[in-house]
């Protein structure tokens, strides 16, 4: 009996995962090369050219695009195809309009991991809520930076992971797998930097609520230290320097945009107009209505989620916050909040549901009650 019932949910959340598949795997077939992609290829040219050659002493001097981890680009190296290496232009080669002339095998296959870290998010956000995983499966930023060859589906993914990990520690019979969101962390930050936010969140949570011993966090701090570090072969010559460097690269091009004040609305109109970043190939006016929904939705659950003392409604307003006053607001950076995001939007679906279901009740019972007799005098 236990299996009748369990089976329709795995039934819905395969046909959820397999839809947001295709959704993906069409659009990184389909989408001319996109701006970075060839930045990101050369840097994987680069570790390519590294494993042909054997010297491993060399991984920590892949320098192109080193404002970012290389963790992502190392596993695009596995992804080219030998005889594109000399096809991909070399850092000092890229300008405008150099990324129409990558391969498209090695663009097509790297894309890939893209699209295979992004269905696995939606597989984990579905068991976490159905709902959200369907909504994660068409929530377009989240389509359209999980079909390229970009940085974000890893981290992204990671992040899934870190989230569930240490939701499920929290039950008593499941406190090992908190060892798995510090690991889970170290991957994220390995990947792409500004995931290191959610590690702060999950923290500052764990201590308000007292989920967590100052003995847990920090031997959870030291496990996501150890992976970052060993993930990250180009910091391994000097670990202080050459974070630091990284790291203030990011502060400096954050006060030298052109955009000196955030605009605190942005990430709100980039969650709503997917016209801004899908590519003409599959944009469509249906994709407006669907973000729209899931973006009113997502503020209506996020404090539902808020006032159940939820890991996701924290994570969900302190990544929105920090969106919002964080000067670099490229549209990939929302990629941070889609898990919570699309789970507050869950919630709020919920909530409206529950709510029109008690509307009901409370009228068809108020209707039977006026069909009754009136009592005899």
């Amino acid at each position: 009996m236990n299996t009748w019932k369990i089976a329709p949910r795995y039934l819905v959340i395969l046909l959820i995962v397999g839809a947001g598949f295709l959704l993906r795997f069409d659009l990184h077939q389909t989408s001319p090369p996109n701006y970075d992609e060839d930045n990101y290829l050369s840097a994987a040219a680069s570790f390519r050219t590294i494993w042909q050659q054997g010297d491993w002493d060399a991984l920590s001097n892949v320098t192109n695009n080193e404002e970012h981890p290389p963790l992502v680009k190392i596993l695009y190296s596995f992804s080219l195809d030998d005889a594109d290496i000399r096809n991909i232009p070399i850092e000092s080669e890229i300008r405008p309009g150099s990324r129409n002339n990558l391969p498209q095998k090695s663009l097509h296959a790297s894309r890939l991991q893209s699209v295979i870290f992004g269905t696995f998010t939606i597989l984990i956000t579905s068991f976490i809520n159905p709902l959200a995983g369907a909504f994660l499966a068409v929530q377009s930023i989240h389509v359209n930076f999980t079909s390229l060859a970009y940085l974000d589906a890893l981290p992204t993914f990671a992040s899934a992971v870190l989230a569930w990990g240490y939701t499920s520690s929290l039950a008593p019979a499941n406190r090992h797998w908190f060892g798995i969101s510090g690991a889970a962390l170290g991957v994220a930050v390995a990947a792409k930097y500004p995931f290191a936010l959610i590690g702060v969140i999950l923290v500052a949570h764990a201590l308000y609520y007292q989920t967590k011993t100052w003995r847990e966090l920090l031997l959870w701090g030291i496990m996501a230290a150890c992976v970052f570090y060993l993930l990250n072969p180009y910091i391994w010559a000097d670990p202080i320097g050459r974070t630091s460097h990284q790291l203030q690269f990011h502060q400096s091009y954050a006060q030298n945009i052109q955009d000196q004040v955030p605009i605190v609305t942005r990430p709100f109109t980039q969650l709503i107009s997917p016209q801004d970043h899908l590519p003409d190939a599959i944009y469509a006016p249906i994709w407006n209505i669907s973000d729209g929904l899931i973006f009113i939705l997502a503020l209506l659950g996020m404090w539902m989620l808020m006032r159940k003392q939820s890991f996701y409604g924290w994570w969900m307003l302190g990544g929105l916050l920090f969106l919002m006053m964080w000067n670099t607001q490229w549209i990939q950076h929302k990629m941070m909040i889609l898990v919570p995001y699309t789970i507050s939007a869950a919630y709020g679906f919920q909530w409206i549901w529950y709510e029109l279901q008690q509307s009901r009740a409370s009228i068809w019972i108020k209707s039977r009650i006026g069909k009754q007799e009136p009592p005899a005098p």
